[in-house]
């Protein structure tokens, strides 16, 4: 609901409900760490801005990396598959309406010099 921000900049309803839920254990006399731990437990790693770097959240900290990877080499094999396919051959009949159209579209010689 509110990835890539904090709970205080979060507009989110879930960051709400979250924020009305730390007052209340803040209002109870919990310490921070108490306050995390009970979020952690409830909600996970995912609930926290910065998730440490453990087997659970490989995908959070890597999978960006990879799908940009994954991107990079279908760009690679995209562009020298196309610099290795053959050019187009034209056949003689079209090369030579190509060069019928080309020999209209030049300007006539200059036979006075």
């Amino acid at each position: 609901m509110c990835q890539n921000e904090s709970l205080a900049g979060s507009n989110a309803e879930l960051a709400q409900d979250l924020r009305r839920e730390v007052y209340q254990l803040m209002s109870q006399g919990q310490t921070d760490e108490q306050i995390v731990d009970f979020l952690v437990a409830r909600y996970s790693e995912f609930v926290l801005y910065d998730p440490p770097l453990r087997p659970s959240t490989y995908l959070l900290w890597f999978g960006p990396f990879v799908l940009l990877l994954i991107a990079a080499v279908i760009l690679i094999y995209s562009v020298s598959k196309r610099s290795r396919s053959p050019e187009t051959q034209l056949t003689e009949e079209q090369q030579v309406h190509i060069e019928r159209l080309l020999g209209d579209a030049t300007p006539p010689k200059d036979e006075s010099r």
